[in-house]
């Protein structure tokens, strides 16, 4: 099946899954990152591997009629960080979600499954809809977590389930797409994008504050004033004595 693909590397092995799974990748929509903390070498290593265009923009109307045209069904998203157009009636649109929906809305959740919401880990496959994380749930599957658990180790487990997820949804899309649930209204929760106040550590917290912080954010980075000075924090250790 002809798909286009939306996302960065964190979740590359899914786009490898589709293309070892005999999928034809049509074109590759990432975005410009620092390839620091966030990268697009791998994705767009493998766009370019199998001579598919590569657009770092923002897809417009006009990009997904043209791939309509050349016969693309299938539109995947994985943590894409821009809003997908909206698809014709007769094409196959979804979105993996890394918490479990309708919980977790919002482009930047799992600090908050990670200090606050632990039972909201997991993996949603939902239909793209016009607003962000509301569209219809194709698939779910919770993620355990554990005391240990940091945003490190949370992205790996929900990286390594992910690939697998995706294949199945495509390989059994009209079944999903069918029997797809609409999300409760009741449940939904939006979460923000985790403001400087939530990742900001001041040294009166408990030591175990601090590591709740720290675990929540990881590489991503979290905040601490050091002599008068603001740093960012990357990479931490503690001991208790």
């Amino acid at each position: 099946m002809k798909f286009a693909y939306f996302g960065f590397d964190i979740l590359a092995p899914c786009l490898e899954a589709l293309l070892q799974d005999g999928h034809e990748l049509t074109h590759l929509f990432t975005f410009f990152s620092d390839n620091q903390y966030d990268f697009n070498v791998r994705v767009v290593n493998l766009a370019t591997s199998c001579g598919a265009p590569v657009t770092f923009a923002p897809p417009g109307p006009q990009d997904i009629e043209r791939l309509y045209q050349q016969g693309c069904r299938m539109f995947v998203s994985c943590a894409y960080a821009y809003k997908i157009p909206p698809l014709p009636d007769d094409a196959y649109g979804f979105n993996l979600h890394p918490t479990l929906l309708p919980r977790g809305q919002g482009r930047f959740p799992l600090p908050y499954v990670l200090m606050h919401h632990r039972d909201a880990a997991g993996i949603t496959l939902h239909k793209i809809a016009p607003q962000f994380d509301t569209g219809d749930i194709l698939r779910q599957k919770a993620i355990p977590l554990y005391n240990e658990d940091d945003m490190e180790t949370l992205s790996c487990r929900i990286v390594r389930e992910a690939p697998a997820m995706v294949v199945d949804a495509v390989r059994n899309i009209e079944s999903y797409w069918s029997t797809a649930k609409p999300q409760n209204k009741d449940d939904m929760e939006y979460w923000p994008f985790p403001p400087d106040a939530m990742r900001t550590i001041s040294w009166d917290m408990h030591l175990d504050e601090i590591d709740r912080v720290g675990k929540a954010f990881g590489r991503a980075g979290w905040y601490a004033e050091i002599e008068g000075q603001k740093y960012m924090i990357t990479r931490y250790s503690f001991w208790k004595e």
